[in-house]
């Protein structure tokens, strides 16, 4: 992981001023107060994980979204179609598809 942070002023080719970039790392070792070292993978590997969760909080609230919209369709009253069943169980089964969360088909009535 790499960021860009602001580095200052500087002249384009054009005598310009403009703002100066630089690309750092992310992430570096850390030691705390308690001499525990945590490496540059293990910082990316946590913002990693909590990326992924964030993503899969979004994908879940979308997918009950979508079975709250077809809620009425499993009234007592109201005979649920093939169709129906067949996308409601795929939105169920939205978090079992090999990309989630990150990369997610939505299955369409």
């Amino acid at each position: 992981y790499t960021q860009a942070i602001r580095n200052g002023a500087t002249q384009d080719a054009n005598g310009n001023w403009v703002t100066a970039w630089s690309v750092v790392d992310m992430f570096a070792d850390t030691t705390d107060e308690d001499g525990v070292t945590t490496t540059k993978a293990e910082h990316e590997a946590a913002h990693t994980a909590k990326l992924d969760a964030t993503a899969a909080a979004n994908v879940r609230t979308t997918r009950d979204a979508k079975l709250a919209e077809t809620d009425w369709t499993g009234m007592s009253d109201v005979t649920m179609t093939a169709e129906m069943t067949t996308y409601r169980q795929a939105l169920r089964d939205i978090t079992a598809q090999a990309g989630f969360p990150n990369t997610v088909e939505w299955p369409e009535v």
